[in-house]
């Protein structure tokens, strides 16, 4: 595995097109490296840092569409770079994935805009795979509701 945190992984698979830009920020390489080969696979394309402040970085440079983001990290945390995201792209839809689940952070990512919680470690890839889609489900229909509401748009 390279030195440098930050990797990009596969763009298409075969005959899929890419669906979606994914950032994967987690503190555990084997982590990032596993959710990368497996969304890769399913077609999007991922970014990932292990690290809050490379996460940031990426943020502003590649407006992911979905953030899958550990809230345990040393330095930078989760939720700072939950809040940060969201401050300057509000349009991406986060996920937080954490192996240190309590009800209170739980709540505090929901509030702060996190659209799901999940524990860590995952059962099964077909979670992560399902977590994307209805991120990306919810996200379509966020902009979709936005774009008929534009004016011009009204039947």
């Amino acid at each position: 595995m390279p030195a440098d945190p930050v990797q990009f992984c596969g763009t298409s698979v075969g005959r899929m097109s890419v669906k979606a830009r994914v950032l994967i920020v987690d503190d555990e390489p084997d982590v990032v490296v596993n959710w990368a080969r497996v969304l890769s696979r399913d077609g999007h394309t991922c970014v990932t840092a292990t690290d809050g402040e490379h996460a940031l970085a990426l943020v502003e440079s590649e407006r992911p569409d979905i953030v899958l983001l550990d809230l345990k990290m040393p330095g930078i945390d989760g939720m700072q770079v939950l809040t940060r995201t969201l401050a300057v792209h509000a349009d991406a839809a986060v996920i937080v994935v954490t192996g240190h689940g309590a009800v209170e952070s739980a709540v505090e990512a929901m509030l702060t805009g996190a659209i799901d919680y999940l524990l860590k470690p995952l059962p099964s890839n077909d979670m992560l795979r399902r977590a994307v889609q209805s991120a990306l489900d919810r996200r379509r229909l966020i902009q979709e509701n936005r774009r008929l509401r534009e004016p011009g748009m009204q039947g």
